[in-house]
């Protein structure tokens, strides 16, 4: 993983993208979690191993530091579900490595509906899918997220305009001889070019745009 910052696509011409470890950054603020409350935020672990994101230049790391959103965490401004040093971070894909029985799934989906929520309270737009990477042992799998607008009915049963629904998962290849590697890189690649050319200028419209100055 460590290793993916050095493929071609992550060094095109077009916008840089990096492969960052984020074990360490969890959901935050409490609301944004979509299984608890502020005073039972303790069932299930709030956070995922990695991420692919855009790397920012100087100045729009800049802008987004001063930003003031609408939900601020402890700390100062946050643009996604996180704080610390992720929560001016454009992450497009999130990814989770298990290595026993448990499934990747239930933190990523953990992950991204935070991240949903993160999206709605904030005003920014929720047509842009989300990218979910599941790895247990040598396999590897693809999800895709989306957000679904509710009826006036189900906005009743739900209390949220909203839901988010997944598609998959689709096996990606797997670590364990050169063909499935080579699999696993493709995809990856694929999402790297989705990243630049599809989510950057969303972001760079519904949310870096909101904060720039003049």
């Amino acid at each position: 993983m460590n290793r993916l910052h050095k493929l071609r696509s992550f060094k095109s011409t077009a916008r840089p993208v990096r492969a960052l470890n984020i074990a360490a950054s969890q959901i935050a603020p409490p609301l944004l979690c979509p299984t608890s409350s502020v005073n039972t935020f303790k069932d299930g672990n709030k956070k995922v191993d990695y991420a692919l994101a855009l790397l920012l230049t100087k100045k729009e790391e800049s802008v987004l530091n001063s930003a003031v959103s609408l939900y601020r965490v402890e700390g100062g401004a946050s643009i996604n579900q996180t704080h610390g040093w992720t929560a001016v971070v454009p992450m497009f894909a999130h990814i989770e490595v298990k290595v026993d029985e448990c499934d990747p799934m239930i933190q990523l989906a953990i992950w991204i509906c935070a991240e949903a929520e993160k999206r709605y309270l904030e005003g920014y737009t929720l047509d842009l899918p989300f990218v979910a990477i599941a790895v247990n042992g040598e396999d590897w799998s693809l999800s895709i997220a989306h957000s679904e607008k509710l009826s006036d009915k189900e906005q009743q049963l739900g209390g949220k305009p909203y839901r988010v629904q997944f598609l998959g998962s689709v096996r990606m290849g797997h670590t364990g001889d050169a063909a499935g590697v080579f699999r696993i890189l493709h995809v990856l690649k694929a999402i790297v070019r989705w990243g630049q050319e599809i989510y950057e200028p969303q972001f760079m419209k519904h949310v870096y745009a909101r904060y720039k100055k003049g």
